[in-house]
């Protein structure tokens, strides 16, 4: 990923130094976005639960924020692809400030089908006017928020972007701390407030560096074109959340807060803590295989373009060797973390408070995060070669089998809750890496139909768009489940047994 300041080892060029793992630390802090201020919101009502001195107004707290996370992160997914693919092609071209002029023109009307959508659902949520209103305006800012995180990503400093978080992350966790002496109006007030912040700075930082006026695409025309790319991310990101919409819905597992706001304590600890279990895995293909993969692939293009049948056929050996190696690495790596994890699942969970009905879900969690992140591995492979009808197909699939596979496993019983989507991972897995092996069968003959000079740039985006996607849709955090009582004993008890 070395256009566009997107290499790791060039991320930081005003004058500082990091290590790898002080460069993916920072990267996941931009890319993480609002997740970090819902996950350290939820860390800090959570702490209170364990001492004894959380409100009940919490809950409502802690639903408003997480839902409002995962809803704008999961509509905001095709925009956010949409925006990748002008953004890079754009860059490709040196010319910047259109790029910037797509983002002005893609938030308008992205916004407008949040506030439509927002509306109607807070609608049917008994708040009082003033709760809506915040909550609606959280979610409008974490949709804003997610967009800018596609144009940050191509900007070259990303501690001064990373930098930017910081006032607002505190208003955040303060707001959230701030539960045993505010009504819950004024916890979300001030984590709306610093939502809005952290959106105001992010802008800054955009408008510093590529602030000259530009001509940007339309809005709806680009949606279109690019169609297969918005199907390919919103199908992938309700994947990713699907299989908690149907236990937050089911009579079984569900705590309703309010209205159609409802949580599944059974479900949402275990799951949560099981997909951190993925970051190894993240890590290596972010920091190693991709920017390997990357270089690999640009010089094979360039000889593609050049018509040279004999270096062709070299760098494409040298491109698929990179990416093997690559692959071999991560599965070394996340699958040895992903089993160790597995086999120890009982001492973990009592280490970490799970009750012990959610131990299955726990287990099946970890074996799912690890078979996630082949599945996104192999989603960014698939758009890395521009194949976007294939990528939504395996997006479209993906969401499909994890909603029947958690429903029937709804059905079944505890035992196997988790399990759903473990089978859906394992199914992603096994039909992208089929895709792309009969993909590059076909390459050169696909590859000759699509312009080469964007595919050559754009590829090194692609991995951190769908990190933005993928990792933090994970971080569900949603109930503080371990602790909360409900009137006549705690959570657990009552949606158990």
């Amino acid at each position: 990923m070395a256009d566009h300041g997107l290499a790791r080892g060039g991320t930081f060029e005003e004058g500082t130094h990091f290590g790898p793992l002080g460069t993916f630390a920072l990267t996941t802090l931009v890319s993480a976005g609002p997740w970090l201020a819902t996950w350290l919101a939820v860390a800090a009502r959570d702490a209170l639960w364990l001492f004894g001195s959380a409100t009940p107004g919490d809950r409502l707290f802690l639903c408003l924020v997480t839902t409002a996370c995962a809803f704008s992160l999961v509509l905001m997914a095709p925009w956010q692809l949409v925006a990748t693919r002008l953004l890079t092609d754009k860059l490709s071209e040196g010319r910047e400030a259109d790029a910037v002029a797509d983002f002005w023109r893609l938030l308008p009307v992205a916004l407008l089908v949040q506030l439509v959508l927002g509306v109607g659902f807070l609608a049917f949520v008994p708040l009082s006017s003033v709760l809506r209103g915040e909550a609606l305006v959280l979610y409008l800012l974490n949709s804003s928020i997610w967009l800018a995180l596609v144009y940050l990503s191509a900007l070259r400093n990303y501690k001064t972007l990373a930098w930017a978080f910081g006032p607002g992350l505190v208003i955040g966790v303060l707001a959230a701390w701030s539960g045993e002496l505010l009504d819950p109006a004024f916890q979300l007030g001030g984590f709306t407030l610093g939502a809005a912040v952290s959106f105001w700075m992010l802008l800054r930082g955009m408008t510093r560096t590529l602030d000259a006026p530009g001509v940007g695409e339309r809005s709806l025309i680009a949606l279109w074109r690019y169609r297969w790319l918005a199907v390919a991310g919103l199908c992938y990101a309700t994947g990713l959340w699907i299989d908690k919409w149907l236990f937050w819905n089911h009579a079984g597992t569900a705590w309703v807060i309010a209205g159609p706001l409802q949580v599944s304590p059974v479900y949402d600890d275990a799951m949560f803590i099981a997909a951190l279990t993925a970051l190894p895995g993240l890590a290596l293909f972010l920091l190693k295989a991709e920017p390997a993969f990357n270089l690999q692939y640009r010089a094979y293009l360039r000889t593609f373009a050049v018509s040279d049948p004999a270096a062709g056929g070299q760098a494409r050996t040298r491109m698929l060797r990179t990416l093997r190696e690559g692959l071999s690495w991560v599965l070394g790596v996340q699958g040895a973390f992903t089993l160790l994890v597995a086999l120890f699942a009982p001492e973990i969970s009592r280490m970490l408070g799970l009750h012990w009905f959610s131990l299955p879900v726990f287990r099946a969690g970890v074996l799912a995060a690890g078979l996630q992140v082949f599945a996104g591995i192999g989603l960014t492979l698939l758009l890395y070669f521009d194949w976007q009808r294939t990528a939504a197909l395996l997006a479209a699939c993906f969401a499909s089998l994890n909603g029947l596979a958690t429903w029937l496993s709804l059905h079944i019983g505890l035992m196997a809750y988790g399990y759903g989507t473990l089978f859906a991972s394992a199914a992603a897995v096994a039909l992208a890496f089929g895709l792309l092996e009969h993909g590059l069968a076909r390459l050169e003959s696909r590859l000759s139909r699509r312009p080469l000079p964007a595919l050559a740039h754009r590829a090194g985006i692609v991995a951190i768009a769908l990190y933005v996607l993928s990792c933090p849709a994970h971080h569900a955090g949603t109930s503080a489940s371990a602790t909360l009582q409900g009137p006549s004993g705690p959570i657990y008890w009552e949606v158990c047994c």
